[in-house]
């Protein structure tokens, strides 16, 4: 029996360019190792995403056989999971997928019902589903139903504090998280990373959400996160930590007052406090992975 990952495509700069090594010791990788870079901070290419999962879906089609099991690292996009599924089902093979948390977001073209039914088949068609956080899994079972319960696994995503280092050079400056990206002329990605550099304060206001990757990233380089207290971010948060939630807007500017007489004695201390809780969190997830593919 063999166990082959299909990953998403390897964009520089973001979380699915070390994906492709972080799975590796699961099973064998299909697909190219190249990385793709992209010009847009927030959107990948759609035609680079459908070409490289067709041309992965037809060799893991080709390679996998009776017995074997599959990872599929984004069931949800960019969308051709079903067809090949199915397929791969016919001769045999036992299919788990991710779903990182696009599911219900406003920009899906596949928002409500249409969704709905995708989103049935594609769970049906899975052993087990894995999902980064206990609120994106009651949001699926709101709408598919409590028969979804078992087959739903919450296991996080894979995140490391090394890969965004701690900043000390931090200026007293704040970045906004709007509704649909960083609103503060940050296009590119190594526009982001410097922001990552020098914000001491970034502020949520979004709207909808997936997992938070941004807000993690923003915690692990030391900088103080201000956001509501809604989406998976409370499951981010830790007594005396980086993250901190506020009710409105004047809530958010006392608060904000507040943490810019901190000393940077203060603000590491939230930052290890941050850390300890999000490692132990977040760092075995490729263990519970093996673990629920296994049984």
């Amino acid at each position: 029996m063999a166990v082959w990952i299909v990953p998403q495509l390897r964009i520089k700069g973001r979380y699915q360019e070390w994906w492709y090594d972080y799975w590796k010791s699961l099973g064998e990788i299909v697909g190219e190792s190249k990385i793709v870079k992209e010009k847009d901070c927030y959107f990948t290419n759609i035609q680079e995403a459908i070409d490289y999962e067709i041309e992965t879906g037809r060799q893991v089609l080709k390679m996998a056989k009776k017995g074997d099991k599959i990872l599929w690292l984004d069931i949800d996009f960019p969308g051709f999971f079903l067809g090949f599924a199915s397929h791969l089902i016919k001769k045999g093979v036992q299919i788990y997928g991710y779903v990182h948390g696009a599911y219900f977001h406003e920009g899906d073209v596949w928002f409500g019902t249409p969704r709905k039914n995708v989103m049935k088949a594609e769970l049906d068609l899975c052993r087990k589903v894995f999902v980064g956080s206990k609120y994106f899994k009651n949001k699926i079972l709101d709408v598919l139903g409590k028969e979804y319960r078992s087959k739903i696994k919450v296991v996080g995503l894979p995140f490391s504090f090394e890969r965004v280092r701690y900043s000390y050079k931090k200026k007293d400056r704040c970045f906004i998280f709007g509704a649909n990206k960083i609103d503060v002329g940050i296009d590119t990605v190594e526009d982001y990373k410097q922001a990552l550099k020098e914000a001491k304060y970034f502020v949520g206001l979004k709207k909808a959400e997936t997992f938070g990757y941004t807000v993690l990233e923003a915690l692990a380089s030391g900088a103080y996160v201000l956001v509501e207290r809604k989406f998976s971010y409370p499951e981010f948060w830790t007594r005396n930590g980086l993250l901190i939630f506020f009710e409105n807007k004047r809530d958010l500017m006392e608060k904000l007052d507040r943490i810019k007489q901190e000393s940077e004695q203060k603000r590491k201390e939230r930052y290890w406090n941050t850390r300890i809780k999000l490692e132990k969190k977040y760092d075995k997830v490729l263990d519970k992975v093996a673990k629920e593919m296994e049984e």
